[in-house]
């Protein structure tokens, strides 16, 4: 579950803590005297006051790595491998570890606010491969008070291998939390588990509301890198409503290979939330099985395959499905009078495969 939080801050002093980089009131260290290590780790953060969290400083093994940083409402405990109720919150990439012991600088703004009496669970990893481990300290128990000040507490959780795979527990998170005090307010968008699943060569994405208050739109973007996103689709959302709601769309165009898709919700005030990221894979490598002719077409269009012409539709642009004026039907072959349609990109999908199809 992934609730949207939104902060109204205010800070009596501040002084800017330079191994982090990022302006805090306050920070909370737990140790730097790591027994083992992996490419991240999670940790459970419990708000005695409202507090804003603002970055992190962390204890890495010596050399270079690319990082991400992940947070969810509420523990992380039960949630480890479970990447869609986690919110991205942002990334680095080619940061140089302080070394073993010393501190190195998470310095993203992190901007989570905690009201007080509640958790949020926090999820910072590098990238994988052979860069610098995350160091961390074998624990005691899950969900143990490791650190505490009057403010917060740190809580013992999971050491994790990228990104969202093996989990060792209990393990304690080396470093320290820098943030402010404030005041906090949860609004009541309530996104809850958001899935991307490759169906017959596109990608079906849905996801589900638990209430929503003034939710303009929804939008979906694809990368390949996780760096340079695209547009795939926007979806209205609700307005407002209470209770459970379901929302899908389609990717009829995915990319070959692992692509990602971000969910992302915007308020009528502009405001946004993320609402996690989640990958598919895409083999393509399947010959296609139809012979679609000519391409661009103006008048008659000649679909010649030894299968799936039973159950074969044309698409437009939009995704919705098209008439088609079938002048031959046979076993291996169909023609098609497409003079009546309008020009522009049209699909046909049969057997799994899409077939782009430009009327002239």
């Amino acid at each position: 579950m992934i609730k949207k939080l939104f902060v109204s801050t205010f800070v009596v002093s501040l002084s800017l803590y330079v191994n982090c980089q990022c302006s805090s009131t306050g920070n909370l260290t737990t140790t730097y005297s790591h027994n083992n290590g992996q490419d991240g780790i999670m940790f459970d953060v419990f708000a005695l006051n409202d507090v804003i969290i603002s970055c992190f400083d962390m204890n890495f093994d010596p050399g270079t790595f690319n990082y991400e940083v992940y947070y969810k409402s509420g523990t992380a405990q039960g949630f480890q491998t479970n990447s869609g109720a986690w919110t991205l919150v942002g990334s680095g990439t080619g940061i140089t570890s302080a070394g073993n012991g010393n501190p190195t600088a998470i310095s993203i703004n992190i901007g989570v606010g905690i009201c007080s009496g509640s958790v949020a669970s926090f999820y910072i990893t590098n990238t994988g491969g052979s860069q610098a481990n995350a160091n961390y300290t074998n624990g005691t128990s899950l969900n143990n008070v490791f650190a505490a000040d009057a403010n917060i507490q740190v809580r013992e959780m999971y050491g994790k291998a990228y990104p969202f795979s093996s989990s060792y527990s209990p393990r304690v998170f080396n470093g320290s939390v820098y943030y402010n005090g404030g005041s906090c307010s949860v609004l009541p968008v309530e996104l809850l588990d958001f899935q991307a699943t490759v169906v017959d060569r596109k990608v079906d994405l849905a996801w589900q509301t638990a209430s929503e208050k003034d939710n303009d739109y929804f939008e979906i973007h694809r990368s390949v890198d996780m760096e340079q996103w695209e547009f795939v689709a926007r979806i209205d959302g609700a307005g407002n409503n209470e209770g459970l709601l379901n929302y899908s769309t389609e990717d009829f165009f995915p990319k070959d290979g692992i692509s990602y898709y971000r969910l992302t919700q915007f308020d009528f005030d502009g405001e946004s939330s993320s609402g996690g990221i989640k990958s598919v894979f895409l083999d393509s490598s399947t010959d296609d099985l139809l012979s679609v002719s000519p391409n661009p077409a103006k008048g008659i269009l000649r679909v010649v395959g030894d299968e799936g012409l039973e159950d074969i539709v044309m698409l437009n642009s939009m995704g919705q499905q098209v008439k088609m004026n079938i002048l031959v039907k046979s076993i291996d072959h169909l023609t098609i009078d497409v003079s009546d349609l309008s020009s522009g990109v049209y699909f046909l999908r049969s057997n799994g495969n899409t077939y782009k199809v430009i009327k002239e």
